[in-house]
């Protein structure tokens, strides 16, 4: 029953944050430098625009590999919000179990850390 719970909680986070980033309108493209399209005469391989590669337009509906590929690349280029809101729209629910089952995995790891740091601390302030 607690799997399902924290399947539903964040199912509903999730679709909130969605919506909160969905509305919050696009991310602002700045301006590219000065002279950024102009290569040095020793590196002709060298990535223009902060060593990151343009991103291809998303890719068509229902090919999931190639949406979740997609979705990585934004997170390696630091588009975070973008990457979530593209998931999101497009594989909510799959999404929502890889969130649930890393919850499932961290959390009791992390409440008897926290239990045991209690622990210590209370055990400290005693002694002294």
């Amino acid at each position: 029953m607690g799997l399902v719970r924290t399947y539903i909680l964040v199912f509903i986070a999730g679709w909130v944050l969605w919506l909160w980033l969905e509305k919050a309108g696009p991310v602002q493209q700045l301006p590219p430098p000065p002279f950024s399209g102009m290569q040095g005469p020793g590196y002709p391989g060298f990535p223009v625009g902060g060593g990151q590669r343009p991103l291809p337009p998303p890719p068509g509906e229902g090919d999931l590999i190639q949406e979740f590929q997609y979705g990585v690349d934004l997170l390696k280029q630091g588009e975070y919000q973008q990457s979530f809101v593209f998931l999101w729209r497009r594989e909510y629910w799959i999404l929502a179990g890889v969130l649930t089952a890393l919850f499932a995995l961290l959390l009791p790891g992390i409440g008897r850390w926290v239990s045991r740091w209690r622990r210590n601390t209370a055990h400290r302030q005693d002694g002294q």
